[in-house]
């Protein structure tokens, strides 16, 4: 007759202490592919957004702006914190006063061109912080681009720093910036970790925290 033999209690133990070992050098990797993952979707949707915006105006010879506003909002006035906490517009501002204006005898309706969710829908920490090119906080909000798709830097924010604000490992590791240049042109930085650059980001992202 057959007979089936279990486990005696010194395997279970064994089993156990290797799977939680294996679970212990795992886990941090882990967490740090969710960041990494999350910073490159976030950063990659912004990106191709301005990318947008900019090819709009040139496309269509109009002042195209960028700003956090949202619905039934028609300014881009208000907090910089907006980059976390609104919808993302991108519309025709044509005579570049960063208000969607109503139609009139001498203007065109200055329609809506896109919209992303704000960022807050997606996760509670990780936002936006508009920054001037020596990283500081930026008093502007928007972000213009003029009819051949330069960039307005008398009206516009020159960067947009990602904050990772994520809890599942060091956040610190997954701060980005997106530059646009004065042609236009938006670029992702990922700066090296405890480089100055990412020392500058992580400065800013900690005093900018969303609340």
């Amino acid at each position: 007759m057959n007979t089936v033999r279990g486990y005696t209690l010194i395997e279970v133990i064994m089993i156990v202490v290797i799977v939680g070992i294996l679970a212990a050098v795992g886990f941090p990797a882990m967490q740090s592919t969710f960041g990494r993952s999350d910073a490159e979707t976030y950063t990659s949707e912004m990106s191709a957004l301005l990318k947008y915006a900019r090819a709009q105006a040139y496309t269509n010879n109009e002042i195209v702006t960028v700003c956090p506003m949202n619905e039934g909002e028609t300014s881009c006035a208000g907090s910089v914190n907006d980059w976390k906490e609104k919808t993302v517009v991108v519309f025709f501002d044509r005579n570049n006063n960063g208000d969607i204006d109503t139609e009139t005898e001498r203007t065109k309706r200055e329609d809506i061109l896109k919209r992303i969710p704000a960022l807050e829908t997606k996760t509670e920490q990780d936002h936006f912080v508009p920054t001037t090119n020596a990283n500081a906080l930026a008093t502007r909000k928007r972000i213009t681009f003029t009819r051949t798709g330069s960039l307005d830097s008398g009206n516009s924010v020159p960067r947009l720093t990602y904050c990772s604000g994520d809890t599942r490992g060091s956040s610190n590791y997954f701060h980005r910036q997106l530059t646009i240049n004065i042609g236009g042109q938006t670029t992702t930085i990922v700066p090296n970790y405890n480089s100055d650059p990412m020392k500058e980001l992580i400065n800013v992202c900690g005093s900018n925290k969303p609340s």
